[in-house]
């Protein structure tokens, strides 16, 4: 085509990309403000100027919110963050088996062993303690031994507790580490103070970048942020969508 001729399409061309535009046919870049943390990293990847972000977002540990689950400690590549004892765990000498927490917790994460209370006959002297203790006629007696009517039993631990010669073996909590979803819950339920939670995650604010993965992980919402989002130029973009490759987030998406 020569040079005149193309010149004379010029007009053409712009008004069809007009068209185009204005009907949604062109490809437009868009940041998702739910899942974007405002680390800035997409920033450097844009030749374009097209990204703004006012000012990198800037993260914090809650420590009264924080359950020493360690997901931030995983995801952080700068050792920024370190959690001395993770997760949640049972004391057992607190724990009577009362199941509460395994009826609030989200991952069905916790189970029995033994799941009801019984009587080890070997070790009953037929003293009547957990008789007396037992505020739901549970305990009768068998032989001259007592015994425990499971479908009475609340596992309210008060004829363990009464039981001076260990006659007597509670149900007892155990926690799945596989299975946790570190919501929490049990330890929030527990009227006994039976479940342990991990300790608080430490951050290192001399080694952190304020990257965002540890706030993006963690299942309590324990990291908190001075937060801000970043926005697609659109005047400057040319969706070459080289920002949406590096963003670890899943913010920046086609439109």
């Amino acid at each position: 085509m020569r040079r005149k001729d193309f010149l004379i399409t010029l007009p053409i061309l712009a008004s069809v990309l007009k068209g185009c535009i204005k009907k949604g046919y062109t490809e437009v870049i868009l940041i998702d403000k739910e899942l974007c943390v405002g680390c800035g990293e997409c920033l450097n990847y844009c030749s374009y100027n097209a990204i703004y972000l006012p000012k990198t977002s800037n993260f914090w540990v809650v420590e009264e919110e924080c359950v020493g689950c360690g997901k931030c400690e995983d995801v952080c590549e700068d050792n920024a963050i370190y959690v001395e004892q993770r997760g949640f765990d049972i004391n057992s000498d607190n724990c009577v088996g009362c199941g509460d927490c395994a009826k609030v917790c989200e991952g069905n994460a916790i189970t029995f062993d033994p799941e009801e209370y019984h009587v080890r006959r070997g070790r009953c002297t037929g003293c009547g303690d957990c008789i007396e203790a037992c505020k739901y006629d549970a305990i009768y007696w068998a032989g001259g031994k007592a015994e425990i009517n499971t479908s009475k039993c609340v596992k309210c631990g008060d004829c363990y507790k009464a039981c001076s010669y260990g006659a007597i073996e509670k149900a007892e909590a155990h926690i799945n580490p596989d299975k946790c979803t570190y919501c929490g819950n049990c330890y929030e339920v527990c009227k006994y103070d039976a479940v342990i939670k991990g300790t608080p995650a430490i951050m290192d604010k001399e080694k952190c970048t304020n990257c965002g993965k540890c706030y993006a992980v963690c299942p309590t919402g324990a990291i908190k942020g001075e937060l801000y989002k970043a926005t697609i130029l659109q005047e400057n973009c040319v969706a070459c969508t080289s920002c949406i490759s590096h963003c670890e987030f899943g913010a920046i998406k086609r439109g």
